[in-house]
């Protein structure tokens, strides 16, 4: 497989991700990263998704508990569960 043919997934992934955060709302995009995060190796575009919904969408509002970047540390709690699913699977052994 050559680099290019592993970069196309990852890059519609990418694009999808970042159309559900424009136009759904925050738990779902993130839902959706999740599933990604352990779908593909090292997704650190949750992450970077996450940090723009927070500077965007603003975070620290009533809608988020009143946690300043609140759906960052929802991604970085979410990327973790997914790093530790990964490797409790028998395919990513």
């Amino acid at each position: 497989m050559t680099a290019l043919s592993s970069l196309i997934p990852r890059l519609l992934a990418d694009l999808l991700l970042v159309g559900a955060a424009l136009f759904l709302p925050w738990w779902v995009t993130l839902s959706f990263g999740a599933l990604l995060a352990v779908f593909f190796r090292n997704f650190y575009e949750l992450l970077a998704v996450a940090l723009a919904i927070d500077l965007v969408f603003g975070g620290a509002g009533e809608r988020a508990y009143g946690v300043p970047f609140f759906a960052s540390l929802v991604a970085a709690a979410l990327y973790l569960a997914a790093a530790k699913v990964k490797s409790e699977l028998l395919i990513y052994r």
